[in-house]
């Protein structure tokens, strides 16, 4: 029941673009003790029927172009293999640093970018 509500809550999380994932794959590692790998593959699965479900509200709101949509999708399906076949080749713990590395860095750019439009 615990997972359910867990699954629930990263999925609406996923649905707002907050990012589910943040939630999800610390739940499935820690907590159901699933191999780190498996749990990033889940959380990747989980926010297909996030985007669905974001995609029709949008659809119904009239607030989605179908057309570039459309366009997105051979383009999105195209990098996701690329990078795929670059991930399979590319050492764990390089990833690993290179994600820390990154959150670092976003999450400066995220502190100055509020402070200074604040400012402005």
């Amino acid at each position: 029941m615990i997972l359910f509500f867990i699954s629930f809550l990263a999925f609406l999380l996923a649905g707002f673009g907050l990012g589910g994932g943040v939630l999800l794959i610390p739940v499935l590692t820690y907590i159901m003790g699933i191999d780190q790998i498996l749990a990033q593959y889940l959380g990747l699965i989980s926010y297909i029927p996030a985007a669905i479900g974001v995609l029709l509200f949008n659809f119904k709101n009239n607030k989605t172009d179908f057309y570039k949509i459309i366009k997105l999708i051979p383009v999105g399906f195209i990098g996701s293999l690329i990078g795929a076949l670059v991930a399979n080749k590319i050492n764990v713990e390089f990833i690993k640093k290179g994600y820390g590395v990154f959150l670092i860095l976003f999450g400066i750019y995220m502190i100055f970018n509020s402070v200074f439009k604040k400012i402005i």
